[in-house]
């Protein structure tokens, strides 16, 4: 089966009347880029204050909202413009807090330095307990200056761009557990030290513990952690990728948690874009910080619980009767009995955009009209990244 993406029709869209359709279309427009190239940014930007979220499947089994999304793109089709479009309010929250960390450090260590103080009159004292001082007194007041020790601020980096598996995992473990890879040209991303460990970032995305071996200091397990991809990279980078490593990702299960769009160029075709309406931006960008907000705030509670957000009950059989067909497909003679692994990780995306959407606009369940819009449409044109090689001038030829 031939499927064409050039047009704009054949592409999930969401209701029009949504701050997510709204803002994708506005921005395509005025950077002048494909609208589906716009709408998998805006998603890869939207996923990232979710992080207050999991959502539950119809069988009740719990899992994050992350999405690793990963766009196909030429240079000169404005990947760079785009995504500062999207990602600015979210490099804007990661600078406030930034600098509320830098004070919070000078703090610390102000706080560490009388601490140590304190600590040096204790042992003085300790010292003079041989000359008769009381084994118990000495006890209480060095167990009450433990539990007054400082702790160090944690570091609240919110975007990589280029990091080893070391240290994300380092930094998910002792700063903050959630991160998103940001990348307009992802090549140092997928061609560098980052990608190194592939099951790695499987693990993260399913929500599973994940133990971190390390020679030079104390390992330990990584929980409940949260990674997102917003990746863009050119033709040539992903072939390569593919050449070197492609099998690896394809057997590990790493390609079929990958959504990829290869959208059609509009290089020679720009007219000069229209501006983005002033109270869209606005709109926009007060949701991005209210939920960056409550996932914060949920960071710093005692009890750190995340919101679950649960199917009604029609949208639980919409998911069955998607699930189901999917199922068959993977049959013999079936559209998936050759992608059988893409298959097995559909149901998982369109769970996981169903919900950025709902929780984005404000809806505390998801309903099963949002299967009648981009996350359906997700499953029908998505193909499988190994795929890529018959990608030719933004169509897709697939043996469904």
């Amino acid at each position: 089966m031939h499927t064409s993406i050039n047009k704009e029709e054949h592409w999930p869209a969401f209701d029009e009347h949504s701050l997510f359709e709204s803002m994708s279309r506005e921005v395509a427009q005025h950077v002048e880029v494909a609208p589906e190239m716009a709408r998998t940014t805006a998603l890869g930007q939207w996923q990232w204050h979710v992080r207050g979220i999991d959502v539950a499947y119809p069988n009740g089994h719990v899992v994050p909202v992350s999405l690793y999304l990963l766009t196909i793109a030429n240079s000169g089709e404005r990947k760079t413009a785009l995504e500062a479009w999207f990602f600015k309010p979210i490099r804007d929250f990661q600078a406030v807090q930034k600098k509320e960390g830098q004070r919070s450090t000078q703090l610390y260590q102000r706080d560490l330095k009388n601490w140590k103080s304190d600590e040096k009159l204790l042992k003085k004292r300790t010292q003079a307990f041989v000359n008769g001082e009381s084994v118990k007194e000495i006890e209480q007041k060095q167990a009450e200056l433990d539990r007054q020790q400082p702790q160090p601020t944690r570091l609240r980096q919110l975007i990589y761009e280029n990091v080893t598996p070391s240290a994300l995992t380092y930094s998910l473990h002792e700063n903050i557990p959630l991160a998103c890879l940001v990348s307009s040209e992802a090549g140092n991303i997928l061609e560098g030290q980052a990608f190194r460990d592939l099951y790695m970032f499987n693990s993260i995305w399913s929500g599973t513990p994940l133990d971190v071996a390390r020679r030079s200091s104390e390992s330990f397990t990584l929980e409940d952690s949260r990674l997102s991809m917003a990746l863009m990279a050119q033709p040539k980078v992903i072939e390569r990728f593919l050449e070197k490593r492609g099998n690896e990702a394809r057997d590990n299960g790493f390609l079929s948690r990958l959504i990829m769009i290869k959208p059609a160029s509009w290089i020679g075709s720009r007219i000069g874009g229209n501006p983005v309406a002033p109270n869209t931006v606005k709109d926009f960008n007060e949701r991005v910080t209210s939920l960056l907000s409550e996932a914060f705030a949920i960071l710093d509670s005692d009890s750190q619980q995340r919101r679950i957000l649960e199917f009604t009950a029609s949208a639980k059989m919409r998911w069955q009767e998607m699930q189901q067909s999917i199922e068959q497909d993977m049959a013999e003679h079936g559209k998936y009995y050759h992608a059988r692994d893409h298959a097995s990780k559909l149901m998982d995306n369109v769970t996981r955009i169903a919900a950025i959407l709902h929780v984005r606009g404000g809806m505390k369940v998801i309903w099963a009209s949002v299967f009648s819009s981009m996350p359906i449409s997700f499953v029908n044109v998505i193909p499988p990244l190994f795929e890529i090689s018959s990608w030719r001038a933004g169509n897709c030829h697939c043996n469904k």
